[in-house]
């Protein structure tokens, strides 16, 4: 009899800790998602928006938390009420950029700076951004190489820098 019970004990005390010490991973996933959603949304400066995996870029971060950082990036006190619908990755001249349209039609191009640890390619937001209307449809008004400038564009385009502190 007292074998029985020590078996169940035993059995009880282990399912204990087995289910314990499992956590559930959705929710934490959820819970880092939404802490890289907010960080995004508040300063996109210097924040990892993808990863690049066998060639496929991986947001990181959700594309309306990207869209509300730009936003806050290049109207930070909502002067121009600026709102922005629509972000992608694209790939100038094997460069990597954001381009963020507007519900205005201006477009916004921001340089995305390639970090590479131990092969694991991530894509973290740069300090410049050139946003224009007339080239809308160009690669013109482009963060230049130099990260100083905005590549020619004929009519409209107004750069903007932010200067951040690299995150870990």
């Amino acid at each position: 009899m007292k074998k029985h019970y020590l078996k169940t004990f035993c059995l009880f005390l282990l399912s204990f800790i087995v289910f314990s010490c499992s956590s559930d991973d959705s929710k934490n996933e959820d819970i880092s998602q939404a802490d890289a959603n907010a960080k995004i949304e508040n300063s996109i400066v210097g924040g990892k928006i993808a990863n690049i995996k066998d060639g496929k870029i991986n947001l990181l971060v959700s594309k309306a938390s990207i869209n509300k950082g730009i936003e806050n990036l290049i109207d930070p006190v909502n002067e121009n009420s600026l709102s922005y619908n629509e972000s992608k990755i694209i790939n100038i001249d094997n460069s990597y950029y954001l381009r963020s349209l507007s519900d205005n039609g201006l477009v916004t191009t921001t340089l995305l700076e390639e970090s590479n640890n131990n092969g694991n390619i991530s894509l973290l937001v740069g300090g410049i951004s050139c946003t224009s209307k007339a080239c809308a449809g160009t690669n013109g008004c482009v963060p230049a190489a130099n990260k100083k400038s905005c590549t020619s564009c004929l009519g409209d385009c107004t750069k903007t820098v932010t200067s951040f502190e690299p995150q870990e």
